[in-house]
């Protein structure tokens, strides 16, 4: 949605490449400090079965479950294996 928004109309949105950035470094920031699963009702292969291409593409329920990671993170972002 979010691309698709940018995108639309004669001039791309002027703010496109900013809000790129913040999209990538919200996302990074959530795997990083947050193990994501799915949660024990989804069925990943109903999420896919319910991708409907339309003008804009519609999306099926995904519930996922968010726990947050043990410890500190270290100052290279890097986890421990």
């Amino acid at each position: 949605m979010l691309l698709t928004r940018l995108h639309l109309g004669r001039y791309s949105c002027v703010g496109k490449q900013l809000a790129l950035m913040e999209a990538r470094n919200v996302i990074a920031r959530i795997v990083r400090e947050f193990d994501v699963q799915f949660a024990p009702d989804q069925n990943p292969k109903a999420f896919e079965d319910g991708l409907m291409d339309t003008f804009t593409m519609t999306l099926a329920p995904l519930n996922l479950v968010f726990t947050p990671r043990k410890g500190p993170i270290p100052a290279g972002g890097r986890l421990p294996n």
